[in-house]
């Protein structure tokens, strides 16, 4: 069971190549080891990290964009993708990524599992159900701008922890922030001077 390099092209088309070994950072670029590997959590998001290399056991991958994971919430990640950034690469939003390869051609991630709360996963819900729940909170208080927020980041972005505002169970992260360069749509937060996104 070794690593294969997960990476993507310039469209973002997600290819594995099980001839490179893809290295981790964890502090120092290093190959992983036995046991830092699960198998990509269900919730998992693939991204591309525009403008960077992926660093191989052999050296670079020339002309690939590295890869890297975002887990789902109730895991942590162990390593972080290695990288060569190349000149002009665009600024990364800020964001949690994790190591990401290929085993068997299925994608695993660095990381563990560290919350088994069940509020965590990923849920069903019945044809409207959860439309229905936010449009009835939001309602109440629709001058509340974080309220409005919670509600976009459940429908839009399946955010578990702004679900669990409208489900009323479980935790939940409020979306605030005195300054952040997360880019994310929609951001209610002051962004960094000059961002194309415009905050209040």
């Amino acid at each position: 069971m070794s690593a294969a390099l997960a990476y993507t092209d310039k469209r973002g088309r997600i290819f594995f190549d099980a001839r490179s070994e893809p290295l981790a950072d964890g502090g120092i670029v290093r190959g992983t080891l036995h046991g830092e590997l699960i198998r990509a959590p269900k919730g998992t998001v693939p991204v591309m990290l525009p403008g960077r290399t992926p660093l191989i056991r052999s050296g670079k991958a020339a002309r690939r964009t590295a890869l890297a994971a975002l887990l789902p919430a109730g895991y942590t990640r162990l390593l972080l993708p290695a990288y060569e950034e190349r000149a002009g690469a665009p600024q990364l939003p800020l964001f949690g990524y994790a190591y990401a390869c290929a085993i068997d051609d299925e994608l695993h991630v660095a990381a563990t599992r560290t919350d088994e709360d069940p509020n965590w996963k990923p849920r069903k819900f019945r044809e409207g159900e959860l439309e229905e729940l936010v449009a009835t909170r939001v309602a109440s208080d629709a001058r509340n701008r974080i309220l409005v927020q919670l509600g976009r980041c459940s429908l839009e972005y399946g955010c578990f922890t702004a679900q669990n505002v409208f489900l009323e169970k479980g935790e939940a992260a409020l979306p605030v922030s005195p300054r952040c360069n997360a880019r994310c749509v929609g951001c209610i937060s002051e962004l960094d001077s000059g961002s194309a996104i415009p905050s209040p």
